[in-house]
């Protein structure tokens, strides 16, 4: 797994601010300590699709867990909204 960390941006569109709200709620020891208190995300480029579970927003970084392995791929699915 890998993680990583970004100034998030926000489009200021409805569902960005949206999307905004909620992971500025979490708190990333507890979405470490117990993943289902994150959300799910894909990241998407022309060539490929990442699934990534996010930790938290925090003074615009946006820190998130990059998820590789299929058997993980799953649990994120199954188990993260």
């Amino acid at each position: 797994m890998w993680y990583r960390d970004g100034i998030f941006r926000p489009d200021n569109s409805p569902k960005a601010l949206q999307f905004e709200t909620i992971v500025n709620s979490f708190k990333i020891a507890e979405v470490t300590k117990d993943p289902t208190k994150g959300t799910r995300i894909l990241l998407r480029s022309n060539v490929t699709e990442i699934n990534a579970l996010v930790i938290a927003l925090e003074n615009a970084t946006l820190s998130v867990r990059l998820i590789m392995d299929e058997k993980a791929i799953k649990w994120l699915i199954d188990n993260v909204h």
